[in-house]
């Protein structure tokens, strides 16, 4: 399963295992115990993870593990946070003689990807 969420909202997940004897079910997001809140939904063999104010370093890989005396069960979702475009200046101290040119990159960086860049050039010197 594929959940798609903005960056700052929750995400919920919900996995269903059935067993004799009954199973443990345990979360991990990108193979780490994150906190969240789990809720077991008595007489349905369910447990539900939610993740609250999830952030774009939460993409990525959500386990369900089931497991009781005789096996372990995974099932996995992913999850895809979108997050607004953050542009990033690399630091590097240069000298330019006055009225040569002079390059300067960005890097920008979203999901979904950006499309659309503008450059601003000042009618003065910096």
């Amino acid at each position: 399963m594929h959940l798609t969420v903005r960056e700052g909202r929750d995400a919920e997940f919900s996995c269903i295992a059935t067993g004799h004897p009954p199973p443990l079910i345990i979360w991990h997001v990108n193979g780490l115990s994150r906190p969240g809140v789990v809720t077991t939904v008595e007489g349905k063999n369910e447990s539900l993870l939610i993740l609250r104010n999830v952030s774009r370093f939460d993409s990525g890989r959500v386990d369900c593990s089931a497991t009781n005396t005789l096996s372990t069960v995974n099932r996995q979702f992913l999850l895809d946070v979108k997050y607004k475009p953050m542009v990033t200046v690399p630091f590097h101290l240069s000298y330019f003689r006055l009225y040569d040119s002079a390059t300067i990159t960005c890097q920008a960086c979203s999901i979904p990807a950006p499309t659309i860049f503008d450059v601003f050039r000042p009618r003065k010197a910096v």
